[in-house]
């Protein structure tokens, strides 16, 4: 984009967005309409695979798991995962050029 025959950049002097601004203003393209209607005619067809791997005496642990595991995943979202920086060092490491300096 121009204005007045200069360059308008939504990024600062270091390539960095500056504030307010997006590196994808319009957002995540929208599944089109006729792909979306033909996957949730698969739908059904997904769900009994599902209920087949489930209920099959002969498939392999690994594979029931996964299926229950997804299954649980879309119904009640998945599980939190949390992080301790209890074992972390509090310092900051910043690397410049090969060399570690430690800020604390």
């Amino acid at each position: 984009m121009s204005k007045n025959g200069e360059t308008v950049s939504n990024r600062d002097n270091k390539g960095r967005f500056v504030p307010g601004t997006s590196g994808n203003p319009n957002g995540r393209k929208k599944t089109p309409k006729e792909i979306k209607e033909a996957l949730e005619k698969l739908t059904p067809a997904a769900l009994a695979t599902y209920k087949r791997v489930l209920e099959d005496p002969e498939a392999p642990w690994k594979d029931k798991i996964r299926v229950a595991q997804d299954i649980l995943d879309r119904v009640l979202g998945k599980p939190q995962q949390s992080v301790s920086l209890d074992d972390i060092d509090s310092r900051i490491r910043i690397t410049i050029g090969g060399g570690d300096e430690y800020a604390d």
